[in-house]
């Protein structure tokens, strides 16, 4: 439901990261909210493979198993927010650095985990190009302005 009710406005520029300003707090509520959300499902994700201590390996790599399927419930669903909330969080330090418990994920469970992460990774690669990409064509926009400016002040 979260999900339905953002308003695509508040995504834009760097509206919603100012949300810490108490003048401006309400600025984003749909976003803070969704923010928000992501970061009680991840801190979930964390408290259910770490949070207790008598826990094995092997118990741990069921609850990671358990996760990848929840990820892939979210995917199915066409519900990519969540399912990058649960990639994120088995990336943690946390939980990514447990060689034992991710040595006993099932090899269908871990296959579909390196696979996503694969294609994860992939999609940050061309985000970053992209927004490169679009910096120095504006860069380069402006700099033809400003050319453009200076050739009109030398005629004049």
């Amino acid at each position: 439901e979260l999900f339905k009710t953002l308003v695509p406005a508040h995504c834009l520029g760097s509206i919603w990261s100012e949300c810490d300003n108490r003048e401006r707090e309400s600025l984003a509520p749909t976003v803070r909210d969704t923010v928000m959300h992501d970061n009680t499902v991840a801190n979930c994700i964390l408290i259910t493979c770490l949070g207790d201590a008598s826990m094995t390996a092997q118990d741990r790599a069921r609850v990671v198993e358990l996760w990848i399927r929840v990820a892939e419930e979210c995917r199915g669903l066409g519900n990519f927010c969540s399912l990058h909330t649960i990639l994120s969080a088995l990336q943690s330090p946390a939980i990514a650095c447990l060689q034992d418990t991710w040595g006993q994920v099932s090899r269908e469970s871990s296959r579909t985990w390196k696979k996503w992460v694969r294609r994860e990774k992939r999609m940050s690669r061309e985000l970053l190009v992209q927004e490169a990409t679009s910096v120095l064509k504006t860069a380069e926009r402006a700099r033809q302005g400003a050319q453009e400016s200076m050739m009109g002040l030398q005629w004049q």
